[in-house]
């Protein structure tokens, strides 16, 4: 498996250089994005706590994980990551604590790019 930039060894909370760069240094169309992604990312991942089905976590994690990972949210992007892979291999007992884990390194994203909008 060839790792993404939500590889699990990515601790960054929010690599906002890195968005930069790829908007090619727009800070208005950093702050559209991240509106957005502040708008629809809540009621996904309260879903993603409340689904129990492996296959459902699946693709909710999975496009949480892309969502997360182009905006920047490393730490969120590879918390997702462990969750999708624990679904796919039908590790059940590891769905809790890693739906936990995915749950806190999103809501400390959300807090990271909440207080950046409030500056």
């Amino acid at each position: 498996m060839v790792p993404g930039p939500w590889h699990e060894a990515v601790v960054t909370v929010w690599d906002r250089p890195a968005v930069m760069d790829r908007l090619g240094g727009d800070p208005d169309l950093l702050a559209e994005i991240v509106d957005l992604l502040l708008e629809d990312l809540p009621p996904r991942v309260a879903e993603l706590l409340r689904t129990e089905p492996p296959e459902a976590t699946r693709k909710l994690a999975h496009g949480l994980k892309g969502a997360l990972a182009n905006v920047g949210g490393d730490a969120a992007a590879a918390a997702m990551f462990a969750l999708e892979r624990a679904a796919i291999e039908g590790r059940l007992a590891d769905l809790p604590p890693l739906r936990e884990r995915a749950n806190l390194a999103w809501r400390e994203l959300e807090h990271t790019l909440r207080t950046w909008r409030q500056a």
